[in-house]
């Protein structure tokens, strides 16, 4: 069975450099600042799958 601690980890940090190395910032908007990245969101929907 797959421990899913290091696998979320793993998985999370490899998204995060990826998204920082191609994904354009994001701009400022008004309001309050979002909760999660867009990587974060990309984690939780490649994990849901």
């Amino acid at each position: 069975m797959l421990d899913m601690d290091p696998f979320l980890t793993i998985l999370s940090v490899v998204i995060d450099e990826l998204c920082q190395a191609h994904v354009p910032a994001e701009s400022v908007k008004p309001g309050r600042k979002p909760s999660l990245t867009s990587a974060n969101m990309l984690t939780l929907a490649l994990l849901s799958q």
